[in-house]
């Protein structure tokens, strides 16, 4: 009597295991990480750690309701993250889809009815970044061609031809074709974040683009191709380092660019500024906007429109005179 017992609170226990969100989100990740980048797997894997786990991983698939759902969005967006300061609205959405997957999954493994997700997706607020004034910009063209640092030519490169920071690190030098004058940008250097059954730790990870857009060709100016000459390296070494061997720690060329900044006197900006001061420049320059895009590695103009073009104060009032000009003279 006592062995049946205890076999069936064995059986109990298994069957109320499989009711909870912990089990099914795990298995999700065990299922999903096949056909996911390492970057991606690790993406995933924090969200559901230290938000999802967190939050739900104790409670029954029959329990959720599209109420606690939207009371842990407004948690997300009022006091998560480290700093109990809220997430982004771009953080949230992606944790929401993570959270739909995960309860989708378990959904179609127990027949438990689906949550309704429709109409949660949290708006984002556009963040505008930073574009460096044009007098800014040559003062820094200036500094950086005259510099014989490894690592202002890597922000040369930013300023001049819009790179992401990830792909400015991991570029060798057999990527930059002197010969024809191209740029093959195919690659991105990340720190990651990895597990084990010491915890987490972080690691380098060298990995492709995250899509085929990414994946690009960049002709350089022939001035450009005379200045790169002169700081020729193996085709093997880091563009940042001139070593084959050593690359350059992610972070530290966004600290050394904000050094320069100072020696320069320029206002302080993100790294990401650069691009988008490529980007709007060449708007500005009235150059054509498919090319640029292409340029930029986007998988459309809109992306580039919207993201990355930043009019200036004054082409503002330039464009508003000559409107209320052609409005009222007529």
């Amino acid at each position: 009597m006592r062995e049946s017992l205890k076999m069936q609170r064995v059986i109990n226990s298994k069957k109320s295991t499989r009711d909870l969100f912990q089990f099914h989100a795990l298995r999700w990740l065990e299922e999903a990480k096949l056909g996911l980048k390492d970057s991606s797997v690790a993406k995933y894997r924090n969200i559901v750690s230290l938000y999802l786990i967190p939050a739900f991983g104790k409670k029954r698939l029959c329990d959720f309701n599209r109420n606690k759902i939207d009371s842990f969005t407004s948690k997300l967006l009022t006091k998560g993250g480290r700093l109990r300061k809220g997430l982004q609205p771009s953080t949230v959405n992606t944790i929401l889809t993570v959270l739909k997957e995960i309860l989708d999954f378990a959904s179609q493994n127990t027949g438990v009815p689906r949550v309704g997700f429709r109409k949660l997706r949290v708006n984002a607020r556009k963040i505008s970044s930073r574009v460096l004034r044009a007098s800014d910009q040559k003062t820094l063209w200036n500094y950086l061609r005259d510099d014989s640092r490894q690592s202002s030519l890597g922000i040369f490169l930013c300023l001049t031809y819009g790179l992401r920071i990830g792909e400015i690190y991991a570029l060798r030098w057999g990527d930059v074709d002197l010969r024809d004058g191209m740029i093959s940008v195919n690659r991105t250097l990340t720190r990651r974040q990895t597990f084990s059954k010491k915890g987490r730790k972080t690691e380098i990870s060298i990995s492709s683009l995250k899509s085929v857009f990414s994946e690009r060709k960049i002709p350089l100016a022939p001035r450009d191709v005379e200045f790169l000459s002169q700081r020729r390296r193996p085709n093997d070494a880091y563009v940042l380092t001139g070593s084959p061997l050593r690359y350059m720690e992610p972070r530290t060329l966004a600290n050394r660019f904000k050094k320069i900044l100072h020696e320069c006197d320029i206002p302080d900006v993100t790294f990401h500024s650069l691009r988008h001061s490529f980007a709007t420049r060449w708007v500005k320059l009235g150059y054509g906007v498919k090319i640029f895009s292409e340029i930029l590695g986007h998988s459309s103009v809109n992306v580039t429109l919207n993201y990355y073009v930043h009019p200036s104060t004054e082409s503002q009032r330039q464009s508003v005179s000559r409107f209320s000009n052609d409005l009222f003279s007529k």
